[in-house]
């Protein structure tokens, strides 16, 4: 195989085609033979000054060329063709002398990620209610990829925010209140861990009672009767509470600031036949209220003459 006389070759590379390709240095070209046969293809491509050439991944040909205003480019050209593609990098300043050499590169893509979370126990949650913050966390150290998501054994009295996440993050589980005295768990699943969860009961209530009348107008000397209420301190109401995680449900609440009616106790009081008034107490509740009673009054009185009595004589 001739490149002609004073072509000076250098730098030759087999294309993707499997034809051998010839830096001409003197010849100011490149130009494509057989890879077989050496046979001249005819393929000629004008370069000023070639001092090297590379096929790239794209399957396009690269070169050098040395002396440009004493700077020097990079050309692309087509890798079937040859067809001039334009100046792929000029090094400013820079002359091109080496030949190129395309490094084939394996990008080794970063592992995909592995989520956990913790704490992975917790202290019992107050009947009050609350919240408690688990952290989401990636391994290996600069992963890439893949996902977790948080959910909870029971919506009515507990939720998770956010639900899912593709990073490392922060979760907060919120608790309603337990309006009942038993204690109640669920489970918080995070990142395919499982949390257990336990709530503490209400405390149990228990009414403080109070009387009403606490004193009553003295009773007649013929009897009769008062009614007396007793009243619970707290009122246990129903009512509609939002439990902080978006739901709402039906508690017993407790309203300190009024009594409801616990019962109701009549006294009753029997006819004084004595002109004395009298007087005793009633308790309820450990609440003792004096009671007073008048005496009878007279209907009618009896005279007595003082008079010495004669005895008369027929």
């Amino acid at each position: 195989m001739s490149t002609g006389s004073g072509s000076s070759p250098g730098s030759l590379k087999f294309g993707p085609d499997g034809n051998l390709w010839v830096a001409l240095f003197y010849g100011q070209a490149i130009k494509r033979y057989n890879g077989t046969t050496g046979a001249d293809l005819g393929t000629t491509i004008s370069v000023p000054w070639p001092a090297g050439i590379a096929f790239g991944p794209d399957g396009n040909l690269y070169a050098t060329e040395r002396y440009v205003n004493m700077g020097g480019t990079v050309q692309r050209y087509n890798g079937t063709s040859g067809a001039s593609m334009g100046a792929f990098a000029v090094p400013s300043g820079v002359q091109t002398e080496l030949g190129l050499q395309w490094f084939p590169t394996t990008v080794t893509p970063p592992p995909a990620c592995t989520f956990s979370e913790s704490p992975t126990s917790v202290a019992t949650v107050p009947a009050s209610g609350g919240s408690r913050t688990f952290t989401v966390s990636a391994s290996p150290s600069g992963c890439s990829g893949g996902s977790w998501t948080a959910s909870v054994s029971n919506s009515t009295w507990m939720g998770v925010s956010p639900a899912s996440g593709t990073a490392a993050a922060s979760v907060t589980a919120a608790f309603a209140q337990n309006p009942s005295t038993i204690p109640r768990s669920g489970t918080i699943t995070i990142a395919g861990q499982s949390v257990t969860i336990t709530q503490a009961g209400a405390t149990q209530l228990t009414c403080t009672f109070s009387v009403t009348p606490t004193s009553v107008a003295t009773i007649a000397a013929a009897g009769g009767s008062t009614t007396f209420t007793v009243k619970c301190q707290p009122e246990r109401v129903q009512r509609r509470v939002m439990d902080g995680v978006g739901e709402q449900f039906d508690l017993d609440g407790r309203i300190t600031g009024e009594r409801t009616t616990a019962a109701s106790v009549t006294a009753t009081y029997l006819a004084n036949t004595s002109t004395s008034s009298r007087s005793g107490t009633i308790t309820i509740a450990g609440q003792s209220i004096t009671v007073n009673q008048a005496g009878a009054s007279l209907s009618r009185q009896q005279t007595y003459s003082s008079a010495p009595c004669q005895r008369q004589h027929v």
